[in-house]
């Protein structure tokens, strides 16, 4: 008997996307792609950033010319660290043979010092170089002069790019890597930043290492249109199971559009769904992944302050209101608007309220429903 697979898979880049996902920012990724111009791409955790890049991508998968990497800036202790792996992933996706490889190391030898470390796998279809910190720099034009010879475009996208800031010295060796980078015409970038606060200090500051470097574009939680809920509509009637239109908006509306937890919650429904689903199922199927998650939400709780506390348990009960009103501040114990507003700027930090929405959302939906049951609780 076929195993039937759930059309909601979630939590690998690329995965079954949502068709229609940012259109518009989309068609700036590609277009930037295709004229070699860098990318800044911003938004808060888990809402497709890297999906969406891999999906603009896959347009040139059948195109030699065109080549895509990433680079996690979150394997990476230090600046060394960065060019090393840097310098490693891309010209494994620039030399395609052993061959390719071999000729490229002779070339790259004589540039390296005798404590520098090449290792190439025994079928010679990878390596990764360790150079030391003075040498590490000077070798990051490699892979522009590899592209260049080859007549490639190579787009490289950096995740993670907020964790330049934890490592030492960064503002020295940053403004010389983009110095590196801004004169290069084969190799485009792009940063991939989850946090408003660092996407500030590395991008939009006059004094920032990466100002006026790239186009911004920023990615936020999807509105609920009709392609959205025919998507999902869609990935029930696949399997022989049906959702109604209205029941779709409620699975978009229960997690704020979120496209990372709206995959999340639908394969969660779909599982528990033998025919239609209704309003039971998803309530029951919140309430699972809200009970695994109580663990992670309790400590969570438990690491803020006593404002921030009084401040997440207000959002949950009412995100629509005014919190710095006098009515909120009375209703919630707290001292002053002031107060609050640090505090509000605390949860942003720990990426616990989304900083890029308009409005206040909890980045991850099902601590907002696990607040509501411990204020229930304590009544």
């Amino acid at each position: 008997m076929d195993i039937i697979t759930s059309p909601f898979s979630f939590g690998k880049k690329i995965s079954k996307l949502i068709p229609n996902l940012q259109v518009v920012e989309a068609h700036r990724l590609k277009n930037n792609f295709q004229q070699k111009i860098n990318t800044v791409l911003t938004g808060s955790r888990a809402v497709g950033k890297s999906s969406l890049v891999e999906n603009v991508f896959s347009n040139f998968n059948n195109l030699s010319f065109y080549r895509c990497v990433f680079v996690d800036v979150l394997k990476c202790r230090n600046s060394t660290d960065f060019y090393n792996f840097y310098l490693s992933k891309t010209l494994n996706a620039l030399l395609d043979t052993k061959e390719e490889k071999l000729e490229w190391l002779k070339k790259i030898q004589p540039l390296l010092s005798a404590q520098a470390n090449i290792i190439i796998s025994d079928q010679g279809d990878s390596f990764q170089i360790n150079t030391n910190p003075q040498q590490s720099l000077s070798l990051l034009d490699i892979p522009e002069q590899i592209a260049k010879q080859k007549n490639i475009l190579l787009y490289v996208c950096i995740e993670n790019a907020e964790e330049f800031f934890e490592m030492e010295n960064n503002l020295e060796w940053l403004i010389a890597l983009r110095e590196t980078w801004d004169k290069q015409q084969k190799c485009v970038h792009c940063l991939l930043m989850n946090t408003k606060e660092s996407f500030y200090e590395l991008v939009k500051n006059k004094n920032a290492p990466f100002f006026h470097f790239a186009d911004e574009i920023t990615i936020t939680s999807l509105s609920v249109t009709d392609e959205l809920l025919q998507y999902l509509m869609t990935g029930f009637a696949y399997s022989g199971k049906t959702i109604s239109k209205e029941l779709a908006a409620r699975l978009a509306y229960l997690v704020g559009g979120n496209p990372y937890y709206l995959k999340m919650l639908a394969h969660s429904v779909w599982e528990n769904t033998k025919g239609s689903v209704s309003e039971e199922i998803i309530s029951a199927s919140l309430n699972e992944l809200v009970a695994r998650q109580h663990t992670y939400f309790k400590k969570e709780f438990s690491g803020l302050s006593a404002v921030q506390k009084k401040l997440v348990l207000a959002l949950a009960e009412n995100p629509d209101a005014k919190l710095t009103s006098y009515e909120s501040l009375k209703k919630f114990n707290i001292n002053s608007s002031a107060a609050l507003v640090r505090a509000y700027q605390g949860l942003e930090k720990k990426e616990i309220i989304d900083a890029w929405s308009e409005k206040p959302l909890f980045l991850n939906p099902f601590f907002k429903y696990w607040l509501l049951d411990f204020m229930i609780k304590q009544n």
